[in-house]
């Protein structure tokens, strides 16, 4: 499971007639989250040892469609961090990635990864070397893990995934 339940379960009443206390794991399970991914694009061939790294989030848990959260360079002498989320279909863009990760201690919902990408996105400046695609996704990945309020061992052993693949 990728949050800590007590950080998000809730109860209300029902009707008396119903006769049971519902919590929203009940209503709304964790498991109809979608799963987040990282996507690892191929290199440029005129940059063989760079890779670009985005997000996927499915749109629903089971679908193969979904968005792709991404940084760029604003433009080529730009040193400001560009941020879209566009349509991706793995099945169709296959051509285009190397690697597709499933991170199963994330599932979580669209307005919110948005809203994460956005925050750590804006005023972030943007350097091939140090400050790049897969940096952010670090960065993504670290705020997630202190949003979500997911256990120590389970939140530092997808930030550690993340950082050996770099």
């Amino acid at each position: 499971m990728s949050l800590n339940p007590a950080a998000h379960i809730s109860t209300f009443p029902l009707p008396p007639s119903v006769g049971v206390q519902q919590t929203l794991e009940t209503i709304f399970p964790r498991s109809i989250m979608p799963t987040l991914h990282l996507i690892i694009f191929k290199p440029i061939p005129m940059f063989p040892g760079t890779a670009h790294w985005g997000l996927f989030l499915p749109y629903d848990e089971g679908d193969a469609d979904g968005l792709v959260y991404q940084v760029k360079k604003q433009s080529f002498t730009s040193n400001k961090t560009e941020f879209n989320a566009q349509d991706f279909d793995p099945r169709l863009q296959s051509s285009e990635f190397s690697s597709c990760i499933a991170l199963p201690e994330i599932s979580i919902k669209h307005h919110i990864l948005s809203g994460i990408c956005y925050d750590i996105s804006q005023g972030r400046p943007f350097h091939l070397v140090n400050r790049n695609c897969r940096d952010w996704v670090g960065e993504v990945i670290e705020k997630l893990v202190i949003q979500l309020n997911m256990q120590t061992t389970e939140g530092e052993r997808v930030i550690r995934r993340i950082k050996d693949m770099k």
